[in-house]
């Protein structure tokens, strides 16, 4: 088995802690279907010299129904450009790298199928929870 030493160019940048933000809207108002009330209509449709009207909940109402409000959950996740996506792996092994738990093995001679023994070299290394 051979460790391979890193390039320290490559792998000494810094965390941006700004750009990990999930924003997510919970804002949610009611439409006029489901404020509560106003199934009757509030008065006749002729006769009595006032704009005709077929619930109090319409939007033009107070205490109606909102119209074009938000409809919560939104998410506003987009898709970061692989440069991007590139840069937040390096700084992620950077910082492992920099804490001592980032090892590169370049051969691994394993002499039996036995699984305990890949678990006990990993023991053995102080490798911890290691990706392979």
């Amino acid at each position: 088995m051979s460790l391979q030493s890193l390039p320290g160019l490559t792998y000494s940048m810094k965390l941006n802690s700004g750009r990990e933000i999930k924003i997510i809207s919970r804002a949610h108002t009611k439409v006029r279907s489901e404020v509560r009330g106003g199934g009757k209509k509030p008065w006749r449709q002729k006769g009595s010299g006032k704009a005709r009207h077929g619930s109090i909940r319409s939007p033009i109402w107070r205490g109606g129904g909102v119209s074009h409000g938000p409809r919560g959950p939104t998410s506003f996740y987009y898709m970061l450009p692989m440069k991007v996506r590139v840069q937040g792996i390096k700084i992620a092994l950077s910082s492992k790298l920099a804490q001592d738990y980032l090892h590169v093995v370049d051969t691994l001679n394993i002499p039996t199928p036995d699984p305990q023994y890949l678990m006990d070299l990993i023991r053995y290394r102080h490798w911890g929870g290691s990706l392979f």
